[in-house]
Order: C-alpha cells, then structure tokens, then sequence
C-alpha cells in the first residue's frame, strides 16, 4: 500500500482511504489500462466540472491540462495527476497512458505546441510543457511510482518509454 499521502485529502479521511484502496486494487487489475483509456478517461471529459469526474474522486493531485490539438488546432482538456516542480512554480506529468502501446494525444499536442493551460485547486495559469531530460526523468520517477504504484506496472507492460512532461509556468 503507498504511504501516506502529501497532500490534504480533498473529502474525509474514511472516505478517501476507500477509495485509494479501490482505486490501487482495480489499477492493478489486467483489464485496468483497458477501462482507465476507455471508461475513465471519457468520463473526466464528460463530467470535467463535476464532483462525480472519477479523477476528483480520490485525493490524488489533479489538475487539468488544456492543450492545442497538433492537426485540429482544437482545445482539448485532459485530467492529470502530477508531482510538484522542484525549485520552479510548475508541475511535473507522465505520459503513461495507462501502458498502453502509444502515447496519450496530449502528449503529441504538447510535442506540436509547447504552451498550454494549467487548472489546479481553482487556479488556471499559462505554462510552457518540455520533456524532462533523461537526469529529470530518473529524478521524478520514482515520486510518480510513489504516488500510483501502477506506473511502474505500466512502465514494464509497454514497449514505448514513457515520458515526464515538465509544465513550467510562463508569463
């Protein structure tokens, strides 16, 4: 079980302990990256506001990431949970796509245009998205398999690397 978390919970404490504990049996489930990509994911989009969005529904870190689509220039909102930057204002997010063999199209978005928006705890601000450099991915690696132990699962489970995003904020 993942230690205790740093962060304060976001409902009390009983129920956030249930649902780390669902959340961490059903991620290690193999049918887990099929229903995260197919069922979790739609529904954050769906329910972005709501208090019933999955991802609002553990006391993960989560914050929302606005990209530019890379053909459609279409703006697409994405539910991530990251780790805090050190030394900078900013956060760090993984681009794991639940393991699966390609990565998340916000991924290819940031690849294509840099600049973005950052929604976390009612704030929104511009950041400015590159890759960690392969010291920074060692770096933040293992603060990502503290928070959500299945990384390293989907890590060992795909033929791709996965990449951290560092999101820096900008002016």
């Amino acid at each position: 079980m993942p230690a205790e978390l740093p962060y304060p919970p976001r409902r009390d404490d009983r129920t956030v302990k249930a649902l780390r504990r669902l959340l961490t049996r059903l991620g290690g489930m193999p049918a887990s990256p099929w229903v995260g990509r197919r069922v979790f994911a739609p529904l954050d989009g769906a329910l972005h506001e709501s208090s019933l969005a999955p991802s609002r529904l553990s006391s993960m870190p989560l914050s929302f990431l606005t990209t530019t689509g890379r053909r459609t220039g279409t703006l697409r909102s994405v539910p991530l949970w990251h780790v805090p930057l050190d030394g900078a204002e900013g956060v760090a997010v993984i681009a794991s796509n639940f393991g699966g063999p390609s990565h998340p199209g916000w991924a290819h978005n940031l690849d294509a245009h840099p600049v973005a928006t950052l929604e976390h705890d009612g704030s929104v601000r511009s950041v400015r998205a590159r890759l960690a450099t392969a010291d920074e991915f060692a770096h933040y690696w293992p603060r990502f398999v503290d928070l959500w132990p299945h990384y390293q699962r989907y890590r060992d489970h795909t033929d791709r690397s996965l990449r951290i995003y560092l999101l820096e904020a900008s002016p």
